[in-house]
């Protein structure tokens, strides 16, 4: 899994082999109405994604109130090049730039080279 929590990271490059799945922990402020959008921008084919909720994180106080990551899953299916580019943002605000976004660049390869 890779957290983006925290990371000033605005491209990601993953290397996966057919069959493969990784999980990007996407930093989430679902409670003020952000969410990620995705978008596989190329490579149709050659990856599936998927998403879900991240577990609830206790620390030091109760977990009501508190944003949960996103989790992005990231299937490998055919050797080849895909890449999804990815915004946060809140839904309904069209117009308005996304607060954050991410590029993430994924290489499937071909386990027999």
């Amino acid at each position: 899994m890779s957290d983006l929590w925290g990371t000033a990271a605005k491209a990601l490059l993953l290397q996966l082999r057919p069959g493969e799945t990784h999980e990007l922990a996407l930093p989430s402020l679902g409670t003020a109405g952000y969410r990620w959008i995705d978008e596989i921008a190329s490579g149709n084919g050659v990856i599936e994604i998927s998403r879900q909720r991240g577990p609830a994180v206790a620390g030091d106080g109760p977990v009501a109130g508190r944003s949960t990551a996103e989790l992005l899953l990231v299937r490998a299916l055919s050797p080849g090049h895909a890449r999804i580019e990815l915004s946060q943002r809140r839904p309904w605000e069209g117009d308005v730039p996304p607060r954050s976004k991410l590029q993430v660049n994924v290489e499937v390869v071909d386990p027999g080279r």
